[in-house]
């Protein structure tokens, strides 16, 4: 009985088993050094360094989302991927140069509270938002192979390393030096993950054959991700970057932490779904639409059933430890406390569908309507704030939520799913 029950669910298995491994060691690390950086940099810069690594979240963007585009092609047209892959490195590369002039306008703007070395900070954050999006597109040709595993074991080392080198560095109390212990630590991690994509799905690096045309046609085919990559962005990280110019220091400090805490969790919990981003294709190309209705269906039910026990149990217990954690304890940061658990509790059940929807390439509609709330929560912070304190910035993401993709997703992608099913009923008649 075990043996076939591991012969079909043992990659499947082996996937979750690491991935939530991964997910403990960066929710550990999370746990343990936030109240250290807090202490050793003070509200006033760890409100600046938060909203940095914020800006750094928001600049995913300039993937255009072509890794998610190219695990597709991986899958379904090999030998155009393998030719668009040194296109897109080289342009990758590019991109990195003409970043720098632009992150120094951002930061010399105000934006960040970056007071001193702002050049260098620009550089350094440059640096780190090409790592990370290189980080992603090796990672992309990993999982074609759909060995998950692999990657988040690489990122199970990066996180350790990661953790003692910010542990190290906070003794200088220095945003900077933060950021550089991140891209030392970077440029090991992406060596090590460029390593094992190339064994995972060979391909060539040279500029001799950069393509323009390749690349912009890339950048079409992978648009609607990269528009559903720019809505994800609006609703997680523009907003505390627009919280850092219409705030006090310290309400952003408490923002910043809830966030942190209910980021553990949230990343967690959405490894039940994220990795089935491989076997989605695979069911897609073979075209088996009653399996995956099937599928989608009872995952929804089971993550919701996880959800709700979940944070039954956080709400219930976990506030003393966030209060001794984040190191306030007062009415504000109990009010925020409990709308963003109501708020991560939909994202969860919600990001089911957005899994599928993005798999199954039917992610335009829903990249719209996810840019419609992005753009609704950011107005929403804006003018709730003012009435309802810090609060109001969930509240009002909280209610773009509910008007737009909580809803809309599932049954848009129910009814995308049933119109395959019945055209397949209609061709055996």
């Amino acid at each position: 009985m075990s043996k076939p029950f591991f012969t079909k669910y043992g990659q499947y298995i082996s996937n979750l088993a690491v991935s939530f491994l991964s997910q403990g060691c960066t929710a550990l690390s999370i746990i343990i050094i936030t109240p250290i950086l807090l202490n050793a940099l003070g509200s006033d810069r760890f409100s600046s360094y938060g909203i940095i690594l914020n800006v750094i979240a928001f600049s995913a963007i300039f993937d255009f989302g072509l890794s998610i585009g190219l695990l597709r092609k991986i899958v379904h047209s090999p030998g155009e991927a393998r030719e668009a892959i040194n296109s897109i490195l080289v342009f990758y590369c590019f991109l990195f140069i003409i970043s720098i002039p632009a992150y120094f306008a951002v930061y010399i703007s105000g934006i960040g509270h970056v007071e001193q070395a702002v050049l260098p900070i620009a550089i350094v954050t440059g640096t780190i938002v090409i790592q990370n999006i290189l980080a992603i597109f090796f990672d992309a040709i990993i999982q074609s192979t759909n060995k998950i595993y692999l990657g988040r074991s690489i990122k199970i080392i990066k996180t350790v390393l990661e953790f003692f080198a910010l542990w190290y560095t906070t003794k200088f109390a220095s945003v900077l030096f933060l950021l550089l212990a991140t891209t030392a630590i970077n440029f090991l991690y992406i060596s090590i993950m460029f390593f094992f994509a190339k064994k995972s799905f060979d391909f060539e690096i040279s500029i001799k054959t950069f393509s323009i045309s390749a690349v912009f046609d890339n950048i079409k085919y992978s648009f609607w991700y990269f528009q559903h990559t720019f809505a994800s962005v609006l609703v997680y990280n523009a907003q505390i970057i627009l919280l850092g110019n219409i705030a006090d220091k310290i309400s952003v400090t408490k923002y910043l932490l809830v966030i942190r805490f209910y980021d553990v969790i949230r990343l967690g919990l959405a490894n039940f779904t994220i990795i089935m981003f491989p076997s989605l294709l695979r069911l897609q190309a073979d075209e088996n639409w009653i399996y995956l209705k099937d599928l989608f269906i009872k995952l929804t039910v089971r993550v919701s059933i996880m959800v709700i026990i979940v944070f039954c149990v956080i709400l219930a217990f976990g506030k003393p430890f966030f209060y001794k954690w984040s190191q306030f304890n007062d009415i504000e940061i109990s009010g925020l406390f409990v709308w963003y658990s109501v708020f991560v509790a939909l994202l969860l059940i919600e990001h089911v569908p957005t899994v599928f929807l993005s798999a199954l390439k039917y992610n335009r509609a829903p990249a719209i309507v996810g840019i419609v709330q992005g753009i609704c929560g950011l107005l929403f912070t804006y003018l709730l704030v003012p009435y309802f304190g810090i609060k109001g910035a969930v509240i009002g993401s909280l209610a773009a939520f509910l008007l737009t993709n909580c809803f809309y997703n599932p049954v848009y992608l129910l009814s995308k799913i049933n119109g395959h099913i019945q055209q397949f009923r209609q061709s055996e008649r």
